[in-house]
């Protein structure tokens, strides 16, 4: 709390001032609190409260710096608060309130009561009592007061900037620190750190050989009785390296010790311990892997190598690769049997090629493959026993193998998604299938729409009297796939049997010169059949012939049912 007597008369109506503001913001923000320039000169005003619509004034408040009261030896102070008083009292405020650092005497109240009589002003009393109620609900404004008093008693021993006032007395305290504790030993130093309530010291080595000069070291205590799973990750860590923070509870580690000079040396009971990755371990290496599975095709996959660990029976390496596939090898100091590799997947937002690439790698690993692992320019040929249980659903890997069979034929990527519906995937497949000569059907295709122009030829009375073979071509078809426009161009939309619905009407008009500008729809003769779509100018095939969907988890259309799932 501050010693508000022991203040000067700046330092004490800054402090009131801000106190008196900030009480009103927090508990009547209707009113507007502004202090008035000519403090100390008797003006009557340190503080006025008004309404900020009306401007009417609520409230004075008088700072009047008198620690030693206006009492006895003092008595001439109230000449000062007189004229102060009177003042005030031709603005006609309802209230007028004296602020002085001590608490009022009986005496004092009386005097200062008689002074409005008669006026209808009503008079308030704020001394020492209330002035600590106000810093104790709000300590932050008071911060900067204390401080201030810090410094001006720093300074008589020249040590100001142990106040704390600014960010430079902040950096000149910090560094007279860092160099008294660079001085507790010349092979070792701190860092400190603080967040809130949480202080960080990080130990580091001035020269190379310092735990040699200077020995350093740790001992605990633990019982993993009730804790199988800690024990197995702790072991883990002790001998493959610490890739992420391992807490150990106080129920396991009974005792810890730091063991060393005086300046480091410690005992605890039972705590809690916390294991962290050192910073060393972060890399940001190149990294290739090569895969040769037996009888297939090679795989090779080149990304990075974000942490590189250390143990006593060999070394952890996480490596992340284009597609969304990140490795985690658990590597024996021979790279013989008993390294493994933990496998995490999530294509989202990878391009079609890079999943699909990354997918093929994952299947090579599964077959009994040679593995070579490049961080760096240094390689290891491993022996691994991959994650077994480790499977891409097949609906996933068709879905990457049509985007990246797209982005090779047309140059689009595109951002792999986290979902599909049954249709998106047909129609994916679809305009891959274009792409590349096929002929396919639509699959929610059920009629076409045509206009007449008014003349009747052989083959449009043929149309509208017996099923025929229709199609309609266009020379700049495209599709939204998964967000990005593609671009197939001539497209054909063909059916071998359709009929007009309400073909005589038709017929009829036509023939009394008013079928000009009539709508006809055209739907399957046998609804079994479906329309089919191909790219003439890439169609493999001499006849217009369907080739399935061949989707996973997919109902073929009507007309090839009987091939459903069979891959086209």
């Amino acid at each position: 709390m501050l010693a508000w007597e022991s203040l000067t008369q700046s330092d004490f109506d800054r402090t009131v001032e801000l106190l008196i503001k900030r009480w009103y913001a927090r508990n009547h923000p209707e009113f507007i609190v502004q202090a008035i320039d000519g403090r100390g000169g008797d003006g009557g005003i340190d503080l006025d409260v008004r309404d900020p619509v009306t401007g009417k004034l609520i409230k004075i408040y008088q700072l009047k710096f008198f620690p030693e009261g206006f009492s006895g030896g003092f008595k001439p102070r109230r000449e000062q608060i007189r004229r102060s008083f009177e003042k005030a009292a031709k603005l006609h405020p309802p209230v007028w309130t004296l602020v002085i650092p001590r608490n009022f005497t009986v005496n004092e109240r009386k005097w200062v009561s008689t002074l409005a009589t008669g006026s209808g002003i009503r008079v308030e009393y704020v001394g020492r009592v209330e002035l600590d109620d106000l810093q104790a609900s709000d300590p932050d404004a008071v911060a900067l007061a204390e401080r201030t008093a810090d410094r001006k008693a720093l300074e008589l021993v020249g040590r100001e900037s142990a106040a704390l006032l600014t960010m430079d007395d902040v950096a000149r305290e910090v560094k007279r620190l860092a160099t008294r504790t660079d001085a507790m030993s010349p092979h070792w130093s701190f860092e400190t750190t603080t967040r809130g309530d949480t202080l960080t010291r990080s130990l580091f080595a001035k020269h190379p050989d310092a735990a040699t000069r200077e020995p350093l070291s740790i001992n605990f205590t633990a019982n993993f009785m009730n804790h199988p799973e800690l024990r197995k990750e702790y072991e883990d860590s002790m001998e493959y390296g610490i890739s992420k923070t391992v807490t150990l509870p106080p129920e396991v580690v009974e005792t810890f010790e730091r063991i060393g000079p005086e300046w480091f040396a410690a005992r605890f009971g039972a705590s809690t311990l916390e294991i962290h990755p050192s910073p060393t371990s972060l890399r940001d290496l190149p990294a290739t892997i090569r895969i040769s599975p037996q009888g297939a095709q090679n795989r090779v996959l080149r990304g990075i190598a974000t942490w590189i660990t250390q143990g006593s029976a060999g070394a952890r390496v996480e490596t992340v690769f284009d597609g969304g596939l990140t490795i985690t090898w658990r590597l024996t100091r021979d790279r013989g049997p008993g390294s493994s590799i933990t496998l995490s997947f999530e294509p989202t937002n990878h391009t079609g090629i890079d999943v699909e690439r990354a997918i093929r790698a994952l299947a090579a690993l599964h077959q009994n493959a040679d593995v070579v692992l490049e961080v760096d320019g240094h390689k290891d040929r491993l022996t691994v026993e991959p994650a077994l249980e480790f499977s891409v659903a097949t609906e996933v890997a068709e879905l990457a193998e049509d985007l990246a069979a797209i982005e090779q034929l047309t140059g689009t990527q595109f951002a792999f998604p986290r979902n599909v519906n049954a249709m998106e995937r047909i129609w994916i497949r679809i305009v891959r299938r274009l792409l590349e000569g096929d002929c396919v059907l639509a699959p929610d295709l059920e009629s076409l729409s045509f206009t007449f122009n008014g003349k009747l030829g052989e083959s449009i009375e043929e149309l509208l009297t017996n099923p025929s073979a229709i199609i309609a071509t266009t020379s700049h078809w495209s599709r939204d796939v998964l967000g990005e426009e593609v671009t197939v161009g001539d497209v054909s939309i063909y059916h071998p049997a359709i009929r007009i619905v309400d073909a005589s009407e038709h017929l009829e008009a036509l023939r009394a010169g008013k079928g000009a500008g009539r709508t006809a729809v055209a739907v399957p003769n046998d609804p079994r059949l479906g329309f089919r779509l191909y790219s003439p100018s890439r169609l493999k095939a001499e006849q217009v012939l369907a080739t399935p969907w061949g989707l996973t988890g997919v109902t073929e259309h009507t007309e090839l049912e009987a091939t459903a799932g069979e891959p086209g």
